[in-house]
C-alpha cells in the first residue's frame, strides 16, 4: 500500500537550503530544482504494527518541472514515480503495480501535490495548504510543514526539513497524521546534470511497467 509520506519525501532532496539570516522566500528559492538532481537516503519508518523500526536504502530524483522518483534499492528494489497529473508505483519481487491520477479527494495524490509545490518554490501554493515554520538556533535551521486547520479532511502528513545552517537538508520527518507512525530520512550527496536526467527517464518507464 502506498502511503503518502511513504512516496514523495522527495521534496526534500533538493540541494540548497538557507543561512539563519534569509528570509523563508529565500529558502523556498533555493529549494527549487533547476536541473535534473538526484540524491541518496537512508529511511527508518517507525509503525505501530511492527516491533521494529524498517529501514531501507535508496536515491531521490527531481526533474523541473514535475517529475519526481523515489528509487528504493534495499531491502529490495521498489520504484514510486510522479508527474503534474498521475502517479505510479511498481514492486517486480511482490508483483505489485499501481497508477493513479493526483485528485484533491485523495489524500496520497495531495501529498505528492504539495511536494511537488516545494520542488518548484510555489511558497503560494504551500502557504494554501501548509502552515509554515521557519526556525534557527543552535547552528541548525528547520522548516516545518503544518497541514492548515481547514484542510484537515485532506490529511495531508505533517512534515520537517532539518540541516546545519548554512547547509543543504540533511534530514526529514514525516508524520503521518492521526497516527504514531512516521518516517526519517537521512539524506547524503547530491549530483545534477544529464546522468540524473537519463535515469529519470529510464525509471519513468520502468514504474509505469515499460522497462
Amino acid at each position: 500500500m502506498i502511503r503518502c509520506g511513504q512516496l514523495f519525501l522527495i521534496v526534500c532532496i533538493l540541494p540548497t537550503l538557507a543561512h539563519s539570516a534569509e528570509s523563508l522566500e529565500e529558502v523556498m528559492a533555493r529549494m527549487a530544482a533547476h536541473k535534473a538532481i538526484k540524491t541518496s537516503y537512508k529511511e527508518t519508518r517507525y509503525l505501530d504494527l511492527l516491533d521494529e523500526p524498517w529501514s531501507g536504502t535508496g536515491f531521490f530524483y527531481a526533474k523541473p518541472p514535475s517529475q519526481l522518483v523515489k528509487l528504493q534499492l534495499s531491502p529490495e528494489r521498489v520504484v514510486m514515480a510522479a508527474n503534474q497529473k498521475s502517479l505510479w508505483y511498481y514492486d517486480a519481487k511482490h508483483g505489485l503495480n499501481f497508477d493513479g491520477k493526483i485528485s484533491q479527494d485523495d489524500p496520497v495524490t495531495m501529498g505528492v501535490a504539495s511536494f511537488q509545490a516545494l520542488i518548484n518554490g510555489d511558497l503560494k501554493r504551500l502557504q494554501s495548504l501548509y502552515q509554515l515554520r521557519f526556525n534557527t538556533g543552535n547552528g541548525y535551521w528547520s522548516l516545518l510543514f503544518l497541514p492548515k486547520p481547514e484542510i484537515k479532511l485532506m490529511k495531508l502528513p505533517q512534515m520537517e526539513v532539518s540541516g546545519q545552517e548554512g547547509k543543504a537538508a540533511q534530514k526529514i520527518v514525516v508524520q503521518q497524521p492521526d497516527s504514531v507512525d512516521h518516517s526519517e530520512y537521512l539524506l547524503g550527496k547530491t549530483v545534477e546534470g544529464t546522468k540524473p536526467d537519463s535515469e529519470i527517464a529510464e525509471l519513468m518507464r520502468e514504474a509505469k511497467g515499460h522497462d
